[in-house]
């Protein structure tokens, strides 16, 4: 490509297209003799790589390229990737030889010594130096030559099936996954991460990374079905902010100053923290039975194994002990205070031993310790209650003979307890609270329950959150908001801060962040999606994925994009003319206009083993199913009905609903309930108190119903059709096990899931109708407006009237 004109292959066929402006046109187009896998552009040459062999042409006139006759062999004729370093060409298809053709700027190129790599080698790329590297089908291991010759410097065990340069040694790399990760390969046998993104499946066939590319700070990733992706990647340039090592897992770490401290079931590795790399630079490592770290001093480590604790001094050029003590019990976490190492035991007791000596003594909490934290000399226990509470007891200057403070909070405290100066934070079902240990006052900061967090850490005023998948957020406590949240390359276990920098141990080895730093962010240019839900109210349809997207749809038959709304940690929605209700996975329930501005927020708590089901809009009211006690065998369910103004509870009803519809005065309600399963009509005149007229059990395997011209329909094996005493009028459609869903209008019925497309029939003796409409793909969800129904696809958004629309489209695309 020069700008102007590129060579693009596409099937079989190889075009030449050019750009004017934003304009593109296909210039000319040939047979190419197979399925295009690579091009390779060599001054005023080009290789083609198909699954017949390497067509070569010459470029005498760019526009038109012209086949010559040089027969380019290859070990097997299906080519899948071409690179060229210098004036060679390297071609990979599928064994294990990389065949190089030299004077690939001339009439006639040579073959030459093949490269011998990794078996099934398929994908080469030539780096800023000219260094080649191979990698294999699968994406497991890279191979890196020398330029212009058969030299291996060495083997890495990184996949680079998709590649982008970064810097002279350091590179983009992904295999045919959804993850790619920037490395460092200086030294190639101690290969450096330096930042690692996985792309979410979003749905579609093909969810993998299949290219890469970077224009200055921009990095582009092709992938799939899940989009283009854009990457700022100004931020990896040095001195770059995180750095991970795989070296075997480590379990544990500490930082003193500029020196990290690192665990595994060997022993104790110290590293250099080199901050403007940022890089570990090894320095030693001593030999201790399987420690835990948990604490330091100036000049000292705590760890433990088993019951056993003590502290090593690593000041002087070998660490030595300097304290030992043996517990009743293994230790699961320790802290140590100017006079005291503090242990707490898997018994979920405290003990503490005194540092001058004598036998551990045990600790009266007055209730069972769940985890623990120091900040100077301060200490803090958490404890879980039986009635799915936590209580956190404060003992100023580590004093435990005296009264501690007590705060008592709502929800099980997850990921432990962070302490400093002034604040104690924990994690339950409300997100991140922060609690002010002077005058007991707790805040939770906002959209913080999005990622259940494996430890928690404050470093002055900044909580530090280690989040399982694999992430590292920072909060501001002071004004109560995000500031960064880090992608990390492997899964961390515990981590410990100094300085502005986070070493982490992680389950692939050591990690260090500087985690004020910034790291690429995506910005999807054509993100594909799939939505998994859908509402429909008023003039307004939503689609939910990972967010909430806002379409208009008061104007001609296409829906209007207006705006998305982030809505973290939603699983169902529901649309009120002009409200959407966002069930969330905790029981949160949040109000958003239409602008998307949250407008109101209650948290449901139901107990630790309840479970959100799903949310409704029923007249002007909002329901909300849960369930509790179903992993005990002791599964009830319910289902809560909420003031759409305020989010509070106005009645219960048992049972959890599944689905339920309205008449058209919006005076009754209609209702599958399971657990029990049966069918209902309810009174809905005063929404916030809905009653009950009338209930029967349902069919078996019931999924929908619908209700229309006085008859109440219910789909399960068949079509049922009841009166408003469920007294049954009717039986249709043969038999099915597929789970169906319908929506009916008048006499028109639409029901899908029973067949490969939505079927319509007319509800008088439920006759197909003569025509049928044909979806794209699987229908997954159906909404509905007076007039108006939304078919959400596989790959699109399906839009049927009642009446052919007089402007507009008939749909627009899902995947976009």
């Amino acid at each position: 490509m020069n700008g102007i004109l590129a060579y693009v292959g596409s099937g079989s066929r190889l075009y030449v297209v050019r750009r004017d402006g934003h304009k593109l046109t296909i210039v000319s187009s040939m047979d190419a003799g197979g399925t295009v896998n690579d091009i390779a552009l060599v001054t005023s040459y080009l290789f083609v790589a198909t699954s017949n062999s390497i067509a070569h042409y010459f470029l005498f006139d760019a526009t038109h390229p012209e086949r010559s006759s040089v027969v380019l062999f290859t070990s097997r004729p299906n080519v899948t990737s071409l690179t060229v370093s210098g004036t060679t060409v390297y071609a990979a298809d599928g064994d294990s030889s990389v065949e190089r053709f030299l004077g690939a700027n001339t009439t006639l190129p040579q073959g030459t010594t093949p490269l011998d790599s990794l078996a099934r080698a398929s994908a080469v790329h030539t780096m800023p130096n000219n260094n080649v590297i191979v990698s294999d089908e699968l994406g497991q291991n890279s191979d890196i030559f020398a330029p212009n010759s058969t030299t291996k410097i060495g083997r890495i065990a990184y996949g680079t099936n998709a590649y982008a340069a970064l810097t002279t040694d350091s590179f983009f790399a992904a295999g045919p996954q959804r993850t790619f990760r920037a490395v460092d390969t200086t030294t190639i046998a101690r290969v450096a991460e330096l930042y690692a993104q996985q792309l979410q499946a979003v749905g579609g066939t093909s969810n993998r990374i299949f290219a890469m590319t970077r224009s200055g700070n921009t990095l582009l990733v092709a992938a799939g079905d899940m989009g283009l992706f854009s990457y700022e990647i100004a931020g990896l340039a040095p001195p770059r902010p995180l750095v991970s090592y795989s070296e075997g897992a480590k379990g544990s770490a500490l930082t003193i100053g500029d020196r990290a401290f690192y665990a595994d079931s060997a022993g104790i590795a110290e590293a250099a923290i080199i901050r403007s790399g940022i890089s570990l630079s090894p320095v030693r490592s001593w030999t201790t039975p399987s420690p835990t770290l948990h604490d330091t001093t100036a000049t000292s480590l705590l760890a433990s194994s088993t019951a056993e604790v003590r502290i090593w001094s690593v000041e002087g050029q070998t660490p030595t002990t300097t304290f030992t003590a043996t517990m009743p019990a293994n230790v699961r976490s320790a802290v140590v205070t100017s006079n005291a190492v503090f242990a707490n035991l898997v018994d979920n007791s405290v003990w503490r031993a005194a540092l001058a000596g004598g036998a551990p003594t045990q600790v009266d909490a007055g209730a069972p310790v769940h985890a623990i934290a120091r900040s100077s000399a301060n200490v803090i226990f958490a404890t879980i209650t039986d009635d799915a509470n936590t209580v956190l007891r404060y003992y100023a200057n580590g004093d435990t003979t005296a009264s501690p403070r007590v705060f008592n909070l709502d929800g099980v405290a997850t990921g432990g307890v962070a302490l400093n100066s002034t604040s104690a934070a924990i994690f339950t079902f409300r997100g991140l609270s922060v609690i002010d240990l002077a005058s007991g006052a707790v805040r939770v900061l906002p959209s913080s329950n999005r990622t259940i967090p494996k430890q928690l850490l404050f470093s002055g005023t900044d909580l530090l959150v280690l989040g399982d998948p694999s992430t590292l957020a920072v909060w501001n406590t002071t004004n109560n908001t995000l500031l960064r949240e880090h992608p990390l390359p492997a899964s961390p276990q515990r981590m410990n801060v100094a300085n502005g920098v986070a070493v982490i141990a992680s389950s692939a080895g050591s990690m260090a962040i500087a985690y004020n730093g910034t790291l690429p962010k995506p910005s999807a240019i054509n993100g594909n999606r799939f939505y998994k839900k859908a509402a429909a109210a008023g003039d307004y349809l939503y689609l939910f994925d990972d967010h909430v997207d806002v379409y208009w749809t008061a104007k001609g038959a296409a829906p209007t994009f207006i705006n998305n709304i982030a809505a973290p940690g939603t699983i169902d929605i529901a649309a009120l003319p002009q409200t959407l209700f966002a069930l969330g996975a905790f029981g949160t329930v949040t109000a958003y206009s239409t602008a998307g501005a949250p407008i109101a927020q209650t948290t449901i708590n139901e107990g630790p083993d309840a479970q959100p089901l799903a949310i409704a809009t029923v007249g002007n009211a909002v329901w909300v199913a849960f369930e509790k006690g179903c992993s005990s065998g002791t599964c009830e369910r319910k289902t809560l009905v909420l003031d759409p103004q305020s989010l509070t509870i106005t009645a219960t009803m048992t049972g959890g609903f599944k689905r339920v519809v309205t008449n058209s005065t919006a005076t009754r309600a209609y209702a599958l309930f399971s657990t029990p399963d049966d069918m209902r009509v309810i009174n809905i005149l005063n929404p916030l108190q809905p009653s009950q007229i009338m209930s029967a059990a349902s069919p078996a395997n019931a999924t929908d119903i619908a209700f229309a011209g006085g008859t109440v329909y219910v789909i399960a094996d068949k079509v049922y059709a009841y009166n408003e005493a469920f007294v049954q009028s009717g039986e249709f459609l043969s038999a099915s096990t597929a789970p169906a869903n319908m929506s009916i209008e008048d006499s028109c019925a639409v029901v899908t899931g029973r067949a490969e497309n939505p079927q319509l029939y007319s509800t008088v003796g439920w006759v197909a109708s003569p025509t049928q409409i044909a979806a794209p793909s699987s229908v997954r969800v159906l909404a509905q407006q007076p007039g108006r129904l939304f078919l959400l696809t596989d790959h699109s958004i399906e839009v049927w009237t009642a009446a052919p629309p007089a402007t507009g489209g008939k749909k627009r695309a899902a995947a976009h």
